[in-house]
């Protein structure tokens, strides 16, 4: 399931896509405001239960991501593509969560 917000709760944009992968690899990514990690830890378990938080170099200041493997997630952002149009939305970003797992957030 991959889920993404947009800053103000009138603006929001909600996404949610079920993804068949190629690949049997387990893996979970939130990015969020620094500011709203811990609350993030507490309303998904699996964030809680696998996550670490980083600060990957791509991000400006107010950007986090907690996930179980940071290198899939530097992978990620090694397409250039992707990564210019991830800086150009980036100051609009609530949070992008993605999980392999079925969750349901306790807000």
């Amino acid at each position: 399931m991959l889920t993404s917000f947009l800053v103000n709760t009138k603006d929001r944009i909600i996404y949610q896509v079920a993804i068949d992968p190629i690949e049997d690899v387990s893996w979970m990514f939130c990015i969020s405001k620094k500011r709203d990690a811990n609350s993030l830890k507490h309303s998904y378990p699996d964030i809680n239960f696998f996550g670490k938080q980083h600060d990957p170099s791509v991000f400006g200041e107010k950007l986090t991501v907690i996930t179980e493997n940071l290198e899939l997630f530097v992978e990620l952002f090694q397409n250039k593509n992707l990564l210019s149009f991830f800086k150009s939305i980036e100051s609009y970003i609530d949070l992008i969560y993605y999980t392999d797992q079925q969750t349901f957030c306790k807000e």
